[in-house]
């Protein structure tokens, strides 16, 4: 594809379209949402009520006490499988209401 007499590659010209209307973190919101179903375990993302995501911070609301308790001690663990998963170190904190 040319454009002005420049050639990219499609996936570099679509990063490029992200950049250029600051869509990269609406992108990496929605991989994160998927990519929390397949890490955190059926168990925690059943009792997920709102989860939300701002500048590299996870904010999780869950509807069980006792669960709440359980990221607190995996947090570090799930924020590594999560960032593996998507390939990029976007999660920096997770902090469980």
């Amino acid at each position: 594809m040319k454009i002005r007499g420049e050639s990219k590659p499609l996936k570099q010209a679509l990063y490029e379209l992200l950049d250029a209307y600051r869509l990269n973190s609406k992108v990496d919101e929605v991989r994160l949402h998927k990519a929390w179903e397949e890490v955190a375990g059926e168990i925690i993302v059943h009792h997920t009520t709102e989860m939300k995501f701002y500048k590299g911070v996870v904010y999780l609301k869950l509807d069980s006490a006792a669960l709440r308790d359980t990221p607190q001690y995996t947090k570090g663990e799930i924020m590594d499988k999560v960032n593996a998963k998507l390939n990029k170190k976007i999660i920096r904190e997770i902090i469980v209401r």
